[in-house]
């Protein structure tokens, strides 16, 4: 059961994480290049920010969050949705 911070850091990953989402797609549909920038940009900004949120809810330092990534890299696919 999360108390009521962890409460608060958990629905403020899935927000962010519902923003990811949003931040790709309209990437993909970007049809300038001020356009493309600007949700890159975006994407990178709620992507730190969610990687703040996790290592707070689970009490990881930066090095422990740069650790992990570190593991995780081979995992990554490129993200592609349905239009």
């Amino acid at each position: 059961m999360l108390n009521k911070d962890e409460k608060k850091i958990y629905d403020d990953i899935v927000k962010s994480t519902w923003g990811i989402i949003e931040d790709k797609r309209r990437l993909l549909l970007a049809k300038t290049e001020k356009d493309i920038q600007f949700w890159e940009n975006k994407f990178v900004n709620t992507d730190k920010q969610l990687d703040q949120l996790i290592c707070q809810l689970y009490n990881l330092s930066g090095d422990e969050s740069r650790a992990n990534r570190k593991k995780l890299e081979p995992l990554k696919r490129p993200l592609s949705f349905p239009l």
